[in-house]
Order: C-alpha cells, then structure tokens, then sequence
C-alpha cells in the first residue's frame, strides 16, 4: 500500500503545481488592454452645443454694451467741456 500512496501523493501534489501555475499565469501582469476610446458623441452634446453658443452670444452682448458704455462716456466728456464757463 505505501508505494500506492506515494503515487497518488506524486498525482495530487502535482496538480496542485499544475493547478497554481495556471492561476499566477491567469493573474500575471502581461500586456493590459487598450482602454477604449472616448464615444465621438454623447447624449450631453446638443446640451453642451447650446451653453457654447449661449456663452458666445454673451460675449458679443456684453462687447457692445462696453464699446455703447464707452461711447456714451465719451459724449458726456465732450458735452461737459463745451459747457463749461471759459
């Protein structure tokens, strides 16, 4: 019976080997995948599209209330000194 023994101890001590050098490979840091590329669309988009060009007409609003605020300020200078006593 003790050579039947060491047989069957000779089998499942080598499976088991087998058996964890199959899990470290599976485990083992090789090449990682590509992560995937960013989507080209989002469901997000017409709703960011519409803030950009919100944004954009604000800038072009509050361009012409500066270049109107100066002008005005401007008119006011000029007006003041023509009425001003010599």
């Amino acid at each position: 019976m003790t050579g039947r023994d060491g047989v069957h101890m000779f089998i499942i001590r080598h499976r088991i080997s087998l058996l964890a050098a199959l899990i470290l490979a599976g485990c083992s840091a090789g090449q990682s995948p590509e992560p995937p590329a960013p989507p080209s669309q989002t469901v997000f988009d017409p709703m960011t599209q519409t803030m950009d060009r919100a944004r954009a007409v604000q800038g072009t609003v509050d361009a012409q209330a500066n270049a109107t605020r100066q002008a005005v300020e401007a008119a006011e200078g000029q007006g003041s000194a023509q009425d001003a006593p010599h």
